[in-house]
């Protein structure tokens, strides 16, 4: 349990050392519940002030997908210098992942609460938190925030 518990202060207070899949998890969780904690916090507003669930979610979805892209950027994948693609790409691919997550909760939320009666906080906390969370560290790793060589470039090199 110790060396666990090493492994993820380091990956927390050494990121640029730490830059395998599972150090960026590790820091992917903790952006994850920053984007959580306001995609939460703006869901249970939006439902309070008695707007659709659908609309709520989209709302909360579109704050937190903001806040996961900032921290994620810099903090997740790090060494933004390193990073084949700038700031505005980054973001320009974001767009879409982001609006594929987006989708992706509207879809289980419409499944699971509207034609399953389930609770939308336990379905938004147990089942689209989750998805998104896998769903935006593959694509923040091996997509958006990429430093592996890019093949064309290093061929052309030779």
């Amino acid at each position: 349990m110790s060396d666990l518990l090493k492994r993820i202060t380091k990956s927390l207070s050494r990121p640029a050392e730490c830059q395998t899949l599972k150090d960026q998890a590790i820091r992917q969780a903790a952006s994850g519940a920053a984007a959580t904690l306001a995609d939460i916090s703006a869901f249970k507003l939006c439902l309070v002030i008695g707007l659709h669930v659908l609309i709520a979610a989209l709302i909360s979805m579109t704050l937190a997908l903001l806040v996961n892209f900032a921290i994620s950027r810099r903090y997740v994948f790090g060494e933004v210098e390193l990073q084949k693609k700038r700031a505005m790409v980054q973001l320009a691919l974001y767009v879409p992942a982001a609006l594929a997550a987006i989708g992706l909760t509207q879809l289980v939320l419409y499944v699971f609460n509207m034609r399953l009666g389930m609770d939308p906080m336990l379905v938004k906390i147990f089942v689209a938190v989750p998805l998104v969370f896998l769903w935006t560290l593959l694509c923040g790793k091996y997509l958006l925030f990429d430093k592996r060589p890019n093949s064309t470039t290093e061929s052309s090199k030779l």
